[in-house]
């Protein structure tokens, strides 16, 4: 039954014992339910390794938009476990392209923090994106990592006069964080 098996996705997310690797890399990829799909990956991330990332990596790969999704909830652990996170960079910014995945690939960038700074290309052209979600999503990415380079700033400065609230308050955080002082004239016209 699918609660059960979600259940027990997320029971083994929480353990998080080594021998589960492989159950949850099958219920990620052959799993019908999108639920036990995200716990899966959930408790690949929470177990981490170099295993559960590549297997992270495939499932953003994967032709299943179910798959690719869940993947999304293991990703950031392995960021805050210290992961190596190249791969999973690479992988999500080739995800970018889903529109519907956008929004979650920009806030994930932003959890694994400045290590997913090879990215920053990406979170800047997301700034430009027609969705409010995705660029509120890339201004938090880069309030997160509290850094953005003289291109990001420019267009962390550009996000000040967004159309979305949220998105210019997480420019205007981001900026703050940055504290460079070319900034200021824009921030005095917010």
């Amino acid at each position: 039954d699918d609660g059960v098996r979600a259940g027990a996705a997320n029971a083994l997310w929480a353990i998080g014992p080594p021998e589960a690797l492989e159950p949850l890399a099958k219920a990620l990829k052959e799993d019908p339910n999108p639920a036990v799909k995200s716990a899966a990956a959930g408790g690949l991330g929470a177990i981490g390794g170099p295993k559960a990332t590549e297997i992270l990596v495939e499932a953003l790969k994967s032709e299943d938009a179910a798959q690719r999704e869940a993947a999304l909830n293991g990703i950031p652990f392995l960021g805050f476990l210290g992961v190596d996170g190249n791969p999973m960079v690479a992988a999500l910014v080739a995800v970018m392209g889903d529109a519907k995945l956008r929004p979650r690939v920009c806030m994930v960038l932003g959890m694994l923090g400045r290590g997913a700074r090879v990215a920053e290309p990406n979170l800047i052209e997301a700034l430009d994106d027609p969705d409010d979600g995705t660029r509120t999503m890339a201004s938090s990415a880069f309030a997160n990592w509290g850094w953005a380079s003289a291109d990001g700033t420019a267009a962390l400065v550009k996000a000040l006069f967004d159309t979305s609230e949220s998105v210019r308050g997480y420019a205007a955080q981001t900026l703050a964080l940055i504290a460079d002082p070319s900034t200021v004239p824009a921030l005095l016209r917010c």
